[in-house]
Formats: C-alpha cells, sequence, structure tokens
C-alpha cells in the first residue's frame, strides 16, 4: 500500500474506524447488560453504527479511486 492512498483518505479511516468501534461497543459491551426490548434496540443501534463506520470508509476509498482515475485520464 502507497503511504500517499493513506494519506489522502487518512481522515476517512480515522473517523470511520472510530465509528464502527463504537457501534460494536455499543451492541457487544452495553446492550447485553440490559434486558427486552432496550436490548435489542441497543443491539440493533450498534449493529448498524458499525455499519455506518464501514460505509464511511469505503467512501473515503472510492473517492480517492475516482479522484486517481480522472488524474490519470487528464493528458
Amino acid at each position: 500500500m502507497k503511504f500517499e492512498n493513506l494519506r489522502a483518505t487518512w481522515r476517512y479511516w480515522l473517523i470511520g474506524t472510530v465509528i464502527a468501534v463504537v457501534g460494536v461497543i455499543l451492541a457487544r459491551l452495553v446492550a447485553p447488560h440490559y434486558v427486552g426490548k432496550t436490548q435489542t434496540v441497543l443491539s440493533s443501534v450498534g449493529r448498524l453504527t458499525s455499519f455506518v463506520g464501514l460505509i464511511v470508509i469505503a467512501y473515503g476509498v472510492n473517492k480517492r479511486i475516482k479522484s486517481e482515475s480522472k488524474d490519470s485520464e487528464s493528458p
């Protein structure tokens, strides 16, 4: 992996990772301490939050790839 690629998307990696970790903590550590509907809601919100974190990372990588392809196409 080139360091230029990481430099171009480090914000997305950082933000996405933090969001995903918060989601995992919510789903795996906080939700089991509750019972019933609250546990189900917290677990679902945590899983959704983790997925959103992964989407943020994917968006940043996709944005970098598109900008690199535009740069390589222009003469």
